[in-house]
């Protein structure tokens, strides 16, 4: 930065140097801020800098700048600067790089004169002032900071005017090629620092690439290896675990055996004194066995009487039953057979009949109807024909009589008609009371059959009973069977036979139940074949009913049609009668007419015209007299088809009256069978409510789930709903998997208590705070997830803003390019343009020097991002590499606790085979346990009562006169650690020494104790005394003793002890006898 301050103070100096002659030019321009900056990034040589951004607006402003680099252009190209007062002309030879164009035609300052003659080289270029003139020969030592701070005019130097145009034009030739090339060279060296930092940025993203794959791969790698790991520790947790239950294993089996070995020695030790008495024991109980065996035939010889009485009965039982079952099956298949055949055909008959009937019926109607309605209308139109005959005629009067007269007969017709149908109702009336009949036979079978139904539960009720008497005896055989087995192991086999032969019992009385189940589907196959005969009835009740609705519609319909045919008779016997009447009439009338003509004829000539009226009038009548006899014949037509029809009704009524005599016999037959039927149930239904089941009612629950369905073949919930206390058939498994199920829960209770203890005390505390943990752990690896994913997230987004940046930055470069190329343009416009103004060039480069400063600006903020976003980046990946590391170390933790997790797991599993292990040798532990509870038993027997034991305060209380010091003296506390066995060889020698037997033992070992205290010491004194003074010399009794023990212990034998002390005493007495 100093080098490029030297530069440009040297330009400057120059050019204050050629304005300190000018004095019309003259003005102040001064720049403090320069000194304070150093941000440039071009060394002397051209060289970037890599420390700061590089941003000229920072430092100096434009004019500064481009007096700078032209210097710092001179200095590179070894170039000097003359002097002005040289006669033949000063030729400067200038070097403008790429910021020059910037500022190489400097601006003239407002108040400043323009120069008198043209272009002046000058402006361009820095001219080397004469010493003279104040300006300095070492002007490439001078610093930027000199001349920013000098306050001297910047106003262009005089020229001489002498000098020709040509001159100036060919010095200012070179300098117009060498800003061209000034300027390649700065974008040039632009170009490689933009190239340089995309490089910069494309190294920095690759590697960033690279390492984010290298941390892909290592975060693979990772988990695979923990993968591997986990599996490895698996294996060796499943391999340590597997080595550790079998090394528990071989330990419980090491323990069992040990305590197996020391059970062997102590039943060894003990069988040994046990032996003695088992043997008296079995002595003893010989004779009771031989008395139990002849118990046992006893008994075996009243159970085999007792079975072949059962046996008997049940066969005949079993014949009874078949007889019957396949007797009233047999009826009941036959009856039910013809009953449906029966009812077939009488279905498909009446069927049939009754379609025949309906459509023969609808089909007369319908022609009767269209009958009567063109009969109607025929008689309306002679109604109104007659009634206009009697507006007409006069004589109408005597007509209406007639049919009063008429109307009378029809009435006493219509009479008789209803007495017809009173006669009619009431043979209804009796058919139906018949029906009332069956309904009530119906009934009575139904009574009957419930009957029935009672019988066969009585007989079940009996079979029940005959079934629990076999129970009972079952219990009792197996009650003394099991207190004998219990007394004696040597029945055991005698037993086994028994309880095979109480087996083949069983299954004989299954064999019974399954016959009695399969009665009791018989007996619901009776009901459904008897419900389907109930069905068959109210079948052949519903035909009958339809049958007898058919008949009073047939009957109503046959009423119509006589109520029709009266109708018609009557309305025939009217239409006669005024056909008669008008014949009369008409007769009258032509004998009347005759007369006339006769007198007509006579008057013809006078009366043409009457005549000609009256031969009308008779043509009229004559033609009447035609209708009414065509009338007539279509009235004897339909009265011969109402009477076919009449006939037809009555021939169908009798052969309906000849089917329901039939159904009635039918009918009379299936109630006899019926009545069988319900005998046979009722014997049945007696049967089964007698039937009892280990004195249990079985035949009332099987009739009453009968009754509520016919399908239930499972009679297990009733009963037990009628008798909550049974469950089932009890038998001797049951007892035997309740005793060791018991013996397995007591076993298991005691390893599940041990097991709980052990969960509450060490799993559980183990277990929450692992879970507690697990929940911290999980806790913070949320909150790293959810900080990972703001940080990517922000990553993202800065990522996208590098993107946006290098976009703009290569937009930039875009736009930089081509304000190069436009400055190229401008240089050529320059060398073009030569002799044209200053003012547009000048604005042109300054609007050029604007737009690049902007452009500057926009590229070192850009560059200012790039770099804060890198830091940024960097210090994201470095949290990044922080957060896996403790993701790492969670993910450890939580493999460490999944891995005691899964040993939990393991060791819940090993419990479990465990417990399956035990419960395999429960068995063998059960049987041990019998042992060692019969030996315990006989252990407590042996050690009897310890409330009883004698201990110092018992003997005490007993004995006053006993101290502590006597009691530890005799070391009475060692016998509590004596054996058994020795505690009773002591006993048995003292009883084998004392010669005192045992059940008075306790009586004379008081004695003995005074003999030993007080009566031996008194007798020993009194005659040691004796002794003495007569031998003068005591009695030796301790040498006495001595010999006699000695004695002992050679022979053993009390009787063969030779005591000295006898002699010594006769001796003395001796003695004593001769004194006296």
């Amino acid at each position: 930065m100093a080098d490029t301050k030297n530069v440009v103070a040297s330009c400057v100096r120059g050019v204050v140097g050629e304005e300190d002659d000018s004095e019309e030019e003259k003005f102040d321009y001064t720049d403090s801020e320069v000194e304070d900056q150093d941000l440039s990034m071009l060394t002397v040589a051209g060289s970037p800098r890599r420390i700061k951004p590089w941003s000229f607006m920072d430092t100096f402003n434009p004019k500064k700048q481009a007096l700078a680099i032209a210097r710092e252009i001179d200095v590179k190209k070894g170039l000097k600067l003359e002097l002005l007062a040289k006669p033949q002309g000063a030729t400067s030879d200038t070097g403008i790089g790429e910021s020059s164009t910037l500022s190489s035609i400097r601006r003239v300052p407002s108040g400043a004169k323009a120069p008198p003659s043209g272009h002046n080289l000058r402006a361009s270029t820095p001219v080397e002032e004469a010493v003279e003139n104040g300006g300095s020969g070492n002007e490439q030592d001078q610093s930027i900071g000199d001349v920013a701070g000098q306050s001297t005019p910047l106003t262009l130097a005089k020229i001489s005017n002498g000098k020709p145009r040509e001159v100036q034009e060919s010095t200012s030739q070179p300098t117009e090629d060498e800003v061209i090339s000034g300027l390649r060279r700065e974008t040039m060296l632009l170009k490689d620092e933009i190239s340089k930092l995309k490089s910069q940025v494309v190294e920095q993203n690759s590697i960033q690439a690279e390492r984010d794959n290298e941390m892909k791969t290592m975060r693979k790698a990772l988990e695979e290896r923990e993968n591997e790991v986990e599996a490895a520790k698996t294996l060796q947790e499943s391999k340590d675990n597997q080595i550790n239950s079998a090394m528990e294993q071989l330990e419980e089996v090491k323990r069992l055996l040990q305590v197996s070995e020391k059970n062997r020695l102590q039943e060894n030790e003990t069988n040994g004194i046990t032996v003695k008495n088992l043997r008296d024991e079995i002595r003893r109980k010989d004779g009771v066995i031989e008395e139990t065996r002849k118990r046992l035939l006893e008994i075996e010889e009243k159970h085999d009487q007792r079975r072949e009485k059962l046996e008997t009965t049940i066969d005949e039982l079993k014949e009874r039953i078949s007889s019957e079952r396949e007797a009233a099956f047999n009826e009941l298949r036959a009856s039910n057979l013809e009953w449906q055949k029966r009812l077939d055909d009488k279905e498909a008959k009446l069927v049939a009949v009754k379609e025949e009937y309906e459509s023969e019926y609808r089909k007369k109607l319908s022609k009767a109807q269209d009958d009567l309605t063109a009969k109607m209308d025929e008689l309306y139109n002679v109604q109104r024909e007659l009634k206009d005959k009697c507006n007409e005629l006069e004589e109408k009067n005597s007509i209406i009589e007639i049919a009063k007269k008429n109307y009378d007969e029809l009435q006493s017709q219509h009479t008789s008609i209803k007495e017809e149908l009173k006669l009619r109702q009431e043979s209804v009336d009796q058919l139906q009371k018949e029906l009332r009949n069956a309904r009530s036979f119906q009934e009575e079978l139904e009574t009957s059959n419930g009957k029935a139904i009672k019988k066969l539960e009585a007989h079940i009720d009996q079979l029940e009973n005959d079934l629990r008497r076999l129970r009972q005896l079952q219990k009792t055989l197996q009650s003394d069977t099991n207190k004998y087995k219990e007394k004696l192991q040597s029945t055991e086999k005698h037993n086994n036979e028994l309880t095979h032969e109480l087996e083949c019992s069983k299954s004989a009385r299954n064999d019974l139940q399954s016959e009695v189940a399969e009665l009791t589907r018989k007996l619901q196959l009776a009901n459904t074949d008897i419900e389907k005969l109930q069905n068959s009835e109210q079948l052949l009740k519903s035909s009958e009913n339809e049958l007898q609705n058919e008949v009073s519609l047939i009957r109503e319909n046959l009423k119509d049609a006589n109520e029709a045919n009266k109708k018609l008779q009557d309305d025939l016997q009217a239409v006669k009668n005024e056909a008669e009447m008008y014949r009369k009439e008409n007769k009258e009338k032509l004998d009347t007419v005759l007369h006339l003509n006769e007198e007509l004829k006579k008057e013809a000539e006078s009366l043409t015209k009457s005549r000609d009226g009256s031969e009308r009038k008779q043509k009229d009548i004559e033609a009447q007299l035609q209708e009414s006899l065509k009338e007539k014949e279509r009235l004897k037509a339909l009265y011969v088809k109402a009477n076919d029809i009449v006939k037809e009704l009555r021939h169908s009524f009798e052969s309906v009256k000849r089917e329901l005599h039939e159904e009635q016999q039918a009918h009379e037959t299936t109630t006899k069978n019926a009545h069988k039927i319900e005998e046979y149930s009722e014997d049945l239904t007696k049967f089964i409510e007698n039937l009892t089941l280990f004195d249990l009612h079985v035949g009332s629950i099987m009739l009453h789930t009968f009754k509520k369905d016919h399908q239930i073949t499972c009679l297990d919930p009733f009963l037990t709903a009628k008798n909550a206390d049974v469950v089932g058939f009890h038998s001797k498994s049951h007892d035997q998997k309740h005793y060791d199920l018991e013996k397995k829960l007591e076993h298991l209770n005691l390893k599940n208590q041990e097991l709980l203890s052990q969960i509450e005390n060490q799993w559980k505390t183990q277990v929450e705070s692992q879970k507690r943990e697990i929940l911290q752990q999980k806790r913070i690896i949320d909150d790293i997830e959810a900080k990972l994913k703001d940080l990517e997230s922000r990553c993202q987004e800065r990522e996208l803003r590098c993107e946006k940046l290098q976009d703009e930055k290569a937009m930039m470069l875009k736009q930089k390019d081509e304000l190069i190329q436009e400055k190229m343009a401008l240089n050529n416009q320059i060398s073009a343009l030569q002799g044209s103004t200053m003012t547009d060039e000048q604005k042109k480069i300054n609007n050029l020097v604007e737009q690049i400063e902007e452009v500057t600006e926009t590229i070192s903020a850009i560059r200012e991002q790039v770099k804060t976003e890198s830091a940024e980046n960097i210090r994201l990946k470095v949290t990044i590499q922080d957060k896996e590391t403790q993701l790492e170390s969670l993910q450890n933790r939580l493999n460490d606790q999944i891995t005691l997790l899964e040993h939990q797991e393991h060791l819940e599993n090993l419990l479990r085979d465990n417990q399956n292990e035990l419960s395999n040798l429960q068995e063998i532990c059960d049987k041990q346990q019998a042992d060692i509870e019969e030996k315990t038993h006989k252990l407590q027997k042996l050690q009897g009562d310890n409330s009883k034991a004698i201990t110092f305060h018992i003997a005490r209380q007993s004995r006053p006169d006993i101290t502590r010091d006597l009691y530890d003296k005799l070391m009475i506390s060692q016998v509590d650690c004596i054996d058994m066995v020795e505690l009773q060889n002591i006993v048995k020698n003292l009883i084998l020494l004392l010669e005192i037997p045992f059940n008075k033992l306790t009586k004379k070992v008081p004695l003995v104790a005074m003999y030993l205290k007080y009566e031996r010491p008194i007798f020993s004194h009194f005659a040691n005394r004796l002794h003495f003074d007569v031998f003068n010399e005591a009695i030796d009794i301790k040498r006495f003793t001595n010999e006699a023990y000695d004695q002992y212990t050679e022979t053993h034998n009390m009787a063969s002890i030779k005591y000295p002390l006898e002699a010594c005493l006769e001796n003395l007495y001796q003695r004593l006898v001769s004194r006296l």
